[in-house]
């Protein structure tokens, strides 16, 4: 069977905004010792699934934390980093700066959100386990 990460380039980006309302700088606050968004980054890269692992984001301390973390980053224009923004708009715009930047196509792109680090062992072992063709049948049924 041929899995989904072995055969494709698999892009992660993790859009981290700087404004959260709710609880201001929660992507950066202590979990555990750690900033929230480090505990996804961590997954991701224990994953073994990226061949490239991003942050996106329009503050510069969330892009320090990624930085620390050694993952790539980018800083977002002010544009798309406020609360009127679609998330597949800023997303949109950041796979195309970065496959724009190092002249690579992605077979696929993989969003995680930094608020959803404790489930992504869950969505790992999944995608390690899922198919091309098992993903195309699955798309097929739900469009």
């Amino acid at each position: 069977m041929n899995h989904i990460y072995q055969k494709n380039k698999i892009l992660c980006v993790l859009q981290v905004r700087g404004g959260s309302k709710g609880v201001p700088k929660k992507n950066i606050r202590e979990v555990n010792g750690k900033p929230l968004m480090t505990w996804t980054i961590e997954s991701a890269k224990k994953s073994n699934v990226f061949d490239s692992i991003w942050v996106s984001s329009d503050s510069d301390e969330i892009i320090e934390v990624g930085r620390k973390e050694e993952v790539n980053t980018i800083k977002r224009p002010e544009e798309l980093s406020g609360d009127e923004v679609l998330s597949v708009d800023s997303l949109h715009w950041a796979v195309n700066e970065i496959e724009g930047l190092y002249g690579i196509k992605y077979d696929y792109v993989v969003e995680l959100l930094s608020i959803a680090s404790f489930m992504f062992n869950i969505i790992s072992a999944n995608l390690k386990s899922i198919s091309l063709s098992m993903l195309i049948e699955y798309l097929s049924s739900i469009t």
